[in-house]
C-alpha cells in the first residue's frame, strides 16, 4: 500500500531540491530528474546492501516524490511525496498470505482427525500473521523516521 505525504514550502523547486540532495546526495541515496522549468520527480530509497534478510524494512522503503512550483515564485512550492515498499517486501508479504490460505485449503479438504495437524497449522498461521503485522509495523516506524529526516532537512 503506497502512503502519501503532501506540504508546502517557500523556497522553490530547484532550491529544495538542492538541499535534499545535499543531504543524501553523497550516499547515493537521491536521485532527481527535472522535467520542466516548474517541477522536478525525486527518488529517495537505500541500496539493497545486503539482500539476504528478507524483513530487512530500512532497505525496502522507496520515496517517489515531485516538487513544482506553485503559481508564480513567491507564493512557494509544493512537494508531494509518495511511501511505498519494495517488490521484494511486498513478494514476502505474499508468499506468507499464499502459504496460509494453501495449508487452511490443505486442512479444509483433508478434514483430518489428527491434532498435530491442526495444531502445526494454527501456529503456521499465527506465525504469519506476526510476520505481515511485523512488516506493516516496521514500514509504518520507517515512513515516520523518513517524515522527521525530511522535515529537519527542510525546515517544514
Amino acid at each position: 500500500m503506497m502512503k502519501k505525504w503532501s506540504f508546502t514550502l517557500k523556497n522553490n523547486p530547484e532550491e529544495i531540491s538542492e538541499k535534499l540532495e545535499s543531504s543524501l546526495g553523497g550516499a547515493h541515496l537521491f536521485a532527481r530528474n527535472k522535467n520542466n522549468e516548474d517541477s522536478i520527480q525525486f527518488k529517495i530509497r537505500k541500496r539493497l546492501l545486503v539482500g539476504l534478510d528478507g524483513l530487512d524494512v530500512d532497505n525496502k522503503v522507496i520515496l517517489n516524490g515531485k516538487i513544482f512550483q506553485t503559481g508564480n515564485a513567491e507564493n512557494g512550492s509544493n512537494v508531494e511525496i509518495s511511501f511505498s515498499k519494495h517488490l521484494r517486501l511486498k513478494l514476502i508479504v505474499f508468499f506468507n498470505i499464499i502459504l496460509i490460505l494453501g495449508f487452511l485449503a490443505a486442512l479444509i479438504l483433508k478434514s483430518s482427525s489428527n491434532v498435530y495437524i491442526f495444531v502445526f497449522g494454527g501456529l503456521l498461521l499465527a506465525i504469519g500473521v506476526l510476520i505481515v503485522l511485523h512488516v506493516e509495523k516496521e514500514f509504518n516506524h520507517k515512513i515516520l523516521e523518513y517524515k522527521a529526516f525530511i522535515s529537519r532537512v527542510l525546515e517544514v
